[in-house]
C-alpha cells in the first residue's frame, strides 16, 4: 500500500514538473515574439515598405508602442524583413489595424491580401483602411504627448461611421468576400493626417483589386443607405421658405429588387430612413408647423437619393465598380441571366438602369431657434 502511495505521489510530481516546464517554456517563447498591434504596408518604385507598431509591455498602467520597418519585393518579403532585423517572430493574431498606403492600393490589394489569407495568424476581423498618402505616416503619426497614435485609436476611427454615417467600415473577410464574389468590388475607408491626429477622408472604390476613385462623405453616405448600413448621422437641409434645418438621422433599411425587362437589368432600391429634427434655424417670424415638416421630409429625401445616385455615378458608370453587389443579387434572383453575363458583367453594369426611391419617416423632436419678429416698425 506504501509502496503505491509512494508511485502516485512520484506521477504527481512528474505531471506538475512538466506542466511548470511547459508554463517556462510559454514564457520565454512569448518573449521572443512581437506583439503586432498595427501593419502598415506601402509601394513605391517597385518596392514594398512594412511599418508595425509593436507593444512594448510594460509595468505601467498603458503599455506604449515603437515603430519598426521592412522592405521587400513582396508584401510578405517586407514583413519578413523585419524579423531579421531584430531576431523575434511576429505575433500577427495581436493586430486590429491594416493600414494600405496609397500607392499600394494603386498597384492592386491581391498581393497583399494574399500573404493574410494564409497566414494561420491572420485574423479576419482586422480592419482594413486606406491611407490618403502613406501608411507609415498613419502608423508614425505623434500626438502632442509625443507617443504615437495607437492602433485600437485607429480602429476606433474605422468603427465611427456607425455614429456618423459618413464612414464605412471594412474588415479583412469583407475585402476577401468582396474579391471574390459576384462580381463584386471591395472598397475601404480612407484615413489622413490632420497635425497631430488622424482623421476620416471617404472612402476608396476599387474594380477588381485596383483603386480607381474617391468618393467624399456625401457619396459616402449614399453607398452606406444602398448597402443598409446606415445607422445614425446628420443632415442639413435649407431653403428660403424654412431656412436651415438640421436633422439627426436614424437606422436605415434597404430593399433592392433586380428585374430583367428587355434583356437588361433594372435595379429598384427601395430605402426607408428615420430622421428627427436637431435644430431649425427659421425665417423671422415662423414655427415649425405641419408644412415644414412636409417641406423638410422631401429636401432630406431628395439630398439623401442624390447621394445614393451620385455614388452610383462614380462607381458603376464612371468606373466599372460594384461596391453595392449588385452582380450578387442577379445571381442569386435571375440566375439564367447571370450565368449568360457575369464573364462581362463589369463591363455592362453601367448598361443597367438604377432607380433609387428614398422614404424619410420624419419625427417630431429637438430643438426650434424660430426667427424673431422685427422690431423695425415697433
Amino acid at each position: 500500500m506504501k509502496k503505491v502511495v509512494i508511485q502516485g505521489l512520484a506521477v504527481a510530481f512528474a505531471l506538475i514538473s512538466c506542466l511548470s516546464l511547459q508554463g517556462c517554456s510559454y514564457q520565454v517563447q512569448l518573449s521572443q515574439r512581437l506583439l503586432i498591434q498595427g501593419i502598415g504596408i506601402d509601394y513605391e518604385d517597385g518596392v514594398y515598405r512594412a511599418t508595425v507598431q509593436v507593444t512594448k509591455v510594460s509595468d505601467q498602467e498603458e503599455n506604449t508602442v515603437s515603430l519598426m520597418n521592412g522592405e521587400g519585393d513582396s508584401a510578405m518579403d517586407a514583413l519578413n524583413a523585419i524579423t531579421l532585423a531584430n531576431g523575434k517572430k511576429p505575433l500577427y493574431s495581436h493586430s486590429l489595424v491594416l493600414v494600405l498606403g496609397r500607392g499600394c492600393a494603386e498597384k492592386g490589394l491581391s498581393n497583399v491580401m494574399d500573404f493574410f489569407i494564409r497566414y494561420p495568424e491572420s485574423h479576419p476581423t482586422v480592419n482594413v483602411l486606406m491611407a490618403d498618402s502613406s501608411a507609415e505616416d498613419i502608423l508614425s503619426t505623434e500626438q502632442e504627448d509625443g507617443k504615437y497614435i495607437q492602433a485600437r485609436d485607429i480602429e476606433e476611427l474605422a468603427k465611427g461611421g456607425k455614429y456618423n454615417g459618413e464612414t464605412v467600415q471594412t474588415e479583412m473577410l469583407d475585402v476577401i468576400n468582396q474579391l471574390r464574389g459576384e462580381g463584386s468590388s471591395p472598397y475601404l475607408p480612407i484615413v489622413m493626417q490632420d497635425g497631430e491626429s488622424i482623421v476620416s477622408s471617404g472612402t476608396a472604390v476599387f474594380s477588381g483589386d485596383q483603386l480607381v476613385a474617391d468618393l467624399d462623405a456625401q457619396e459616402t453616405r449614399g453607398l452606406l443607405l444602398i448597402t443598409g448600413k446606415l445607422h445614425n448621422g446628420t443632415a442639413v437641409v435649407q431653403s428660403p421658405e424654412i431656412g436651415k434645418v438640421t436633422l439627426e438621422l436614424e437606422e436605415a433599411s434597404t430593399k433592392i429588387s433586380p428585374q430583367i425587362i428587355g434583356e437588361k437589368p433594372r435595379f429598384s432600391i427601395e430605402v426607408e430612413c428615420g430622421a428627427t429634427i436637431g435644430a431649425a434655424d427659421m425665417p423671422s417670424g415662423k414655427s415649425l408647423d405641419s408644412k415644414m415638416y412636409e417641406k423638410i421630409g422631401e429636401l432630406l429625401e431628395e439630398q439623401l437619393t442624390q447621394n445614393c445616385m451620385e455614388a452610383i455615378s462614380i462607381c458603376i458608370e464612371d468606373n466599372h465598380s460594384d461596391i453595392f453587389n449588385f452582380g450578387r443579387r442577379l445571381y442569386q434572383s435571375q440566375p439564367a441571366y447571370w450565368k449568360q453575363h457575369e464573364a462581362n458583367w463589369r463591363e455592362e453594369m453601367d448598361q443597367a438602369e438604377y432607380d433609387v426611391q428614398v422614404e424619410v419617416q420624419l419625427r417630431r423632436g429637438g430643438q426650434e431657434i424660430t426667427g424673431l419678429q422685427s422690431d423695425v416698425n415697433a
